[in-house]
């Protein structure tokens, strides 16, 4: 139906959705482990997350939440479940110290603030991706919105990014529009009076 419209900036959110309270807490999972023998081994931390506050460190496997052990067809977002700033015990077995367990406690964060953590690891990692292969000739900005607060951001983040550089990478990849474009158009025209 929206299609039919011809119109953007359009979506669909169901009654209720906006106000779950289930908690996340910043870890993401070797998939291929997980399907075949069902273990939930770290792939990747999310820096600044409450598991990253804690230690936890990519190979270690998670093995329960709160006493629940994790199996084969454990639902982790069920155990997760209504658990947004409160306390939730997690039991770690190490991946460097030989799989010494230790049982460590974690506030989940809501699903803005999970949504924000995925971002800036995502942002960070192109970031990286980039200067690794221009061999740091090149910087790199995410333009995520057409706000005012993101086009704030975006002049911070040109500056950083382009002083010394030969260039910039301007990715706009699922910007979710706004009414800043040609704020951003004009700085980026403008021709350097040096």
């Amino acid at each position: 139906m929206s299609g039919e419209l011809r119109s953007s900036h359009l979506g669909i959110v169901g009654r209720g959705m906006l106000y779950i309270n289930d908690g996340y807490i910043g870890l993401l999972f070797d998939a291929a482990l997980q399907l075949s023998e069902g273990r939930l081994r770290v792939s990747e931390v999310l820096p600044e997350s409450p598991a990253a506050r804690v230690g936890v460190q990519v190979g270690d496997e998670l093995l329960a939440i709160n006493d629940h052990e994790i199996e084969a067809h454990t639902n982790i977002d069920e155990l997760l479940g209504r658990s947004v700033e409160r306390r939730v015990r997690l039991r770690i077995a190490s991946a460097e110290n030989n799989g010494v367990v230790r049982v460590l406690a974690v506030r989940p964060v809501d699903l803005h603030s999970y949504s924000k953590l995925r971002y800036r690891a995502w942002v960070q990692s192109n970031e990286a991706y980039v200067h690794r292969v221009s061999t740091g000739r090149l910087g790199y900005v995410h333009i995520a919105e057409m706000s005012y607060e993101a086009y704030q951001q975006f002049l911070t983040d040109l500056d950083t990014e382009a002083y010394g550089k030969e260039g910039v990478v301007i990715d706009v990849r699922f910007n979710h529009g706004g009414h800043t474009a040609s704020f951003l158009l004009d700085v980026l025209t403008r021709r350097s009076m040096v």
